[in-house]
C-alpha cells in the first residue's frame, strides 16, 4: 500500500473506487505490517517529499492508512470545533492546510514560494502540521501540550529519531 501511495504521490492519479474498496478490506492487514515496521517514518517521509503529496495524504486520509501509521490521528476524525480558525472538522482543516503549505513548493517568484523552497526538510513541517491540532480531541487539556506530546510519541514510535528527521 505505501507503494500505492508513492505512485499517487509522484503522478497525482487518484485511486479507482474499487481499488478503495480492496484497500478497506485489507486495512487490517496494513495495519498490522505498519506495527510490525520499526522504521515506518522513512516510506511515509518519501511520500511527503513527492509533487503530490497532498493528494497522496488525501488518499492515506480517506482508506484509512493515515489512521494505521499514527492512530493518534483517530481522534481528530469528524471532529467538529467551534471557533474562528475552524471552518472545517479537525481532520479537514489538517488536510486543508497541508494542501496549501504543500502548494508553496510550487509557487515560483513568490516571498512564501521562496521560502518553502529554501529547506531541505519540507516533509518536518508537513508533518507538523499533521499533528498540530491532534491535541483537539482530548478537550481537558490545552490542545498544543497534548499535540506536542502526542506528535512526538507518534514519531518516536514511527522512527524518527532527532529533531531533523533523520534515521
Amino acid at each position: 500500500m505505501m507503494r500505492l501511495f508513492e505512485f499517487i504521490g509522484r503522478h497525482g492519479l487518484p485511486l479507482a473506487p474499487d481499488t478503495e474498496e480492496r484497500m478497506e478490506r485489507h486495512m487490517p492487514a496494513f495495519e498490522e505490517w505498519v506495527r510490525g515496521q520499526a522504521e515506518i517514518w522513512k516510506p511515509f517521509r518519501e511520500v511527503l517529499r513527492l509533487p503530490y503529496a497532498s493528494k497522496a495524504l488525501r488518499a492515506m486520509h480517506e482508506t484509512r492508512a493515515l489512521h494505521a501509521i499514527f492512530p493518534e490521528l483517530r481522534e481528530t476524525e469528524a471532529l467538529v470545533i467551534r471557533d474562528f480558525y475552524h471552518r472545517y472538522t479537525v481532520d479537514e482543516h489538517t488536510l486543508v492546510a497541508i494542501e496549501t503549505v504543500l502548494d508553496l513548493r510550487n509557487k515560483k517568484e513568490d516571498t512564501f514560494g521562496d521560502l518553502a523552497a529554501e529547506t531541505d526538510e519540507f516533509d518536518l513541517l508537513v508533518t507538523a502540521l499533521l499533528f498540530h491540532d491532534v491535541g483537539k480531541g482530548t478537550p481537558d487539556e490545552g490542545h498544543v501540550t497534548v499535540s506536542s506530546r502526542v506528535a512526538e510519541q507518534a514519531l518516536r514510535r514511527s522512527g524518527i529519531s532527532d529533531r531533523r528527521g533523520t534515521l
